[in-house]
């Protein structure tokens, strides 16, 4: 089942990659006149890394430590 949906979703990729798109400018948005509308770009919550380290079993100048799980 996954597979041949998986096949079924690669073919459909395949067909939008032949479709000839010469002379189609691309779109900021998908209906014609309209604009994103965009917020100001703000920090609305403040640095909590020490707050979610302390869930942490280790940690160390502020990173994680993990497992070596890799030789």
């Amino acid at each position: 089942m996954i597979l041949g949906g998986f096949s079924q979703f690669s073919a459909s990729l395949g067909a939008l990659e032949r479709a000839d798109t010469t002379g189609v400018a691309p779109m900021a948005h998908p209906l014609p006149g309209l604009t994103q509308r965009l917020r100001q770009d703000e920090v609305t919550e403040g640095d909590g890394h020490e707050r979610y380290q302390r869930n942490a079993p280790l940690t160390t100048a502020g990173l994680y430590l993990v497992p070596k799980v890799i030789e």
